[in-house]
């Protein structure tokens, strides 16, 4: 599966503090602001990506796409009129969805809502903020079907439980992961972490024997590979790094990250020119050697490339290691379920649906 994320502009209606598009948010401030490649761009490049074969997803990214809707609207449509089997996606912080055209929305396939929940709202308070994306989700809700997926960033003032709770009976499915940005206490950031996804899991087991549980995609996809760890290739980066994710930039360089997009020597290629994704490969690969026979390496593929490459040893080992205690805690609880139980909430989450949300934030066959 391919993945081709075309950042469409810098702008932003919020400025949450883990964004890596932070130094880039007004189109005065910074040449990186204004999208410089064109449709045509796109359709070509989807054109060489056809040949190999495989399926394709489209993602409308940022900066919020959603400031340019009359962009989205044409390259959506046109996309739709030439390649019709792509799937589309929208990222977005939902609070202009409504302004978006019904036509638009029957060519996306999902939307990808990231939720910002810190301390410091940029929109007005917490309350208007909170109601606005409700409305938003609802609004979409009745003009289509298209699954709405929640995805949240863990940072140490993330609100992150309260964000869940907020919003899982709106969202099809939820899924997280924590910051790569580095906190001033990055140790208390991961304990904190540690209890809350304890705490979520808890409650998740708890409920696992209802028809109508969240779909946490993190616990699903546990939930999978530790019942037959041969479904999972685990030489493969949950993110596609290096593998079969393209991110388009602002001027049209092609890089294998979103948050290496600073660094100009970790770009692979440009959309009219075309790329190569064997250097990043090779990186991930060294980055796999270096986890060695860890027991989490199956479940977690490494985590974030991002981490290896630009985080302290210490961060990393201390991310390494409340991963394998998540683990370990997950698989306690699992233990003590009932094989019906195990066997029933298998067979849901095998279902294509499930396996399709897990594909499209994660690289999941």
């Amino acid at each position: 599966m391919w993945e081709v994320f075309l950042n469409v502009t810098g702008g932003c209606n919020l400025n949450c503090r883990y964004c890596y598009e932070t130094d880039r948010t007004t189109e005065k401030q910074h040449p990186l602001s204004v999208c410089n490649y064109t449709i045509n761009d796109v359709l070509t490049l989807l054109e060489k990506l056809s040949e190999y074969k495989d399926s394709i997803y489209v993602y409308f990214y940022g900066g919020e796409p959603t400031l340019k809707p009359k962009l989205l609207e044409e390259w959506s449509s046109k996309i739709k009129e030439k390649y019709p089997s792509v799937n589309q996606v929208l990222h977005t912080n939902g609070l202009l969805l409504d302004t978006l055209s019904k036509s638009f929305f029957d060519n996306i396939e999902v939307i990808l809502l990231s939720v910002n929940m810190e301390s410091k709202v940029a929109y007005g308070s917490r309350d208007f903020y909170v109601a606005t994306v409700r409305k938003n989700i609802e609004w979409v809700r009745n003009i289509t079907e298209i699954p709405v997926i929640l995805r949240l960033t863990y940072t140490s003032d993330s609100h992150f439980l309260e964000t869940c709770f907020l919003f899982e009976d709106l969202s099809d499915a939820v899924y997280w992961q924590i910051t790569s940005i580095q906190d001033n206490d990055i140790e208390q950031t991961i304990l904190n972490y540690y209890t809350d996804i304890s705490l979520l899991m808890n409650k998740w087991f708890s409920q696992l024997q209802k028809p109508t549980n969240p779909q946490y995609i993190p616990f699903d996809y546990a939930f999978l590979v530790t019942s037959n760890t041969s479904e999972f290739k685990e030489n493969t980066a949950p993110c596609g790094f290096g593998r079969s994710i393209l991110f388009v930039d602002l001027d049209g360089t092609i890089y294998a990250c979103p948050e290496i997009m600073q660094d100009v020597q970790e770009k692979i290629g440009h959309i009219r020119t075309g790329f190569d994704l064997k250097p990043t490969n090779d990186m991930f690969i060294e980055i796999l050697e270096k986890c060695g026979n860890c027991i989490a390496k199956t479940y977690c593929r490494t985590r974030c490339p991002n981490m290896h490459l630009k985080s302290s040893i210490a961060t990393q080992e201390h991310i390494c290691k409340v991963t394998r205690n998540i683990l370990e805690e997950f698989l306690r609880y699992k233990e003590k379920l009932d094989d019906s139980v195990k066997k029933r909430y298998l067979s849901r989450i095998r279902a294509p649906q499930i396996r399709r949300f897990m594909g499209i934030v994660e690289c999941v066959p």
